[in-house]
């Protein structure tokens, strides 16, 4: 049978493979292995990746393992300790070639070697892991992956290991502002019902910035201790797109919500509906403004019927929109106020002179064509 073994296997393989040629005595007797060739991981496993392996001898550089070949039937599976890990080595004579000798050697796990072999393999995909996480007990970072402290802006584990996770947080977290350790806590009871939570965590990365995260906790007992492990996903950027995104679109709607029109030349119609927000008063004022610079007005009629609710807030934009008006050397008319809307006015502190109020917008537009000196025709 031929043992030949595609290079591009070797290559990829978690095994380690190996092909050597055999020295025998006289009487044909197993006195030493020449190395020809291997693939990586054999080298791993036999400590002689850093040596020349050209025309390495195993009487001379593994002679452990030699001595355990010879032991040996040929085409015969056995084992074979080296650094405390047991492997199974399947060691194979090729037919086909005269005195070459394929090795094939194995990590054996066994039921006491199995609990270290899982930790092993469960610490290298943690630190392998392309999304940051961390592992905390009570108030102490106990282990992180290389994404993680990258993300945080720390130069090495062992830098980020030394903070607090609570130094590491924003002082309130959560859409209603408890404290971190209040959010904590909350987030902990979820936890314990369900397994494992996620939420928006905000932390402070080492420079001071803030790292806007979706954190998903999850909780595990470890000797008597509850281990908390955190997995993160950075969300900084995506909420910086939304928040323009945001603006973007309520400058839209602020605009469509703010139909200034011109009734004739030097007066502006606008009217107001729904609620009068303080972003919203604030757009209202920047574009009434554009537009009586843009049309040279001389008056801007501002119509009250479809406002929800005549409030402070709303009472005060009007004001501070009448004053800037003014200061554009035009007058504010405001039209069709209720008498709730005029109570909610005149409570505040401000000029009765600072503009002209109609109790109707027909009213209002007969005003400002007299105070214009122009003839109104229907």
């Amino acid at each position: 049978m031929n043992y030949n073994i595609k290079p591009e296997l070797m290559k990829t393989s978690a095994k380690g493979f190996a092909i050597c040629k055999a020295i025998y005595d006289d009487n044909q007797e197993l006195i030493d292995l020449i190395y020809i060739s291997s693939n990586s991981r054999f080298k791993e496993i036999l400590d002689i990746s850093n040596i020349s392996t050209e025309k390495l001898s195993f009487k001379d550089s593994l002679s452990d393992l030699l001595d355990e070949i010879k032991k040996q039937k040929p085409n015969s599976l056995f084992t074979y300790l080296k650094n405390d890990i047991i492997y199974n080595i399947d060691y194979m004579i090729d037919s086909d070639i005269e005195h070459q000798v394929i090795l094939n050697i194995k990590e054996l796990i066994t039921d006491d070697h199995y609990d270290i072999y899982a930790k092993k393999a469960f610490n290298t995909l943690v630190q392998d892991l392309p999304m940051p996480m961390f592992i905390t007990d009570k108030d102490i970072i106990v282990d992180c992956n290389v994404a993680c402290h990258k993300l945080f802006g720390f130069d090495s584990k062992e830098e980020f290991l030394a903070e607090k996770p609570s130094n590491l947080s924003t002082p309130l977290q959560g859409p209603y502002g408890h404290t971190s350790v209040e959010y904590f806590g909350y987030l902990m009871e979820g936890v314990e019902d369900k397994g494992l939570i996620s939420c928006e965590w905000v932390y402070v990365k080492k420079d001071g910035s803030l790292l806007v995260t979706e954190t998903v906790y999850s909780i595990r007992e470890h000797n008597g201790n509850f281990i908390i492990y955190a997995f993160l996903r950075d969300l900084t950027e995506e909420k910086k797109a939304l928040d323009a995104l945001s603006k973007e679109q309520e400058k839209i709607i602020n605009e469509l919500s703010t139909p200034i029109t011109q009734l004739a030349k030097g007066i502006l119609f606008l009217p107001l509906v729904g609620h009068l927000s303080v972003s919203r008063a604030n757009s209202i004022l920047h574009i009434a403004l554009q537009r009586i610079s843009e049309t040279q007005a001389k008056i801007l009629i501002v119509d009250v019927a479809g406002v929800n609710e005549m409030d402070s807030i709303c009472a005060s934009s009007l004001i501070k929109l009448s004053k800037a008006v003014r200061l554009m050397g035009a007058t504010l008319i405001l039209s069709s106020l209720s008498p709730k809307a005029a109570e909610s006015i005149i409570n505040l502190d401000f000029d009765i002179y600072d503009f002209n109020a109609s109790n109707n917008l027909e009213s209002a537009i007969h005003t400002s064509f007299n105070m214009l000196n122009m003839n109104l025709k229907f």
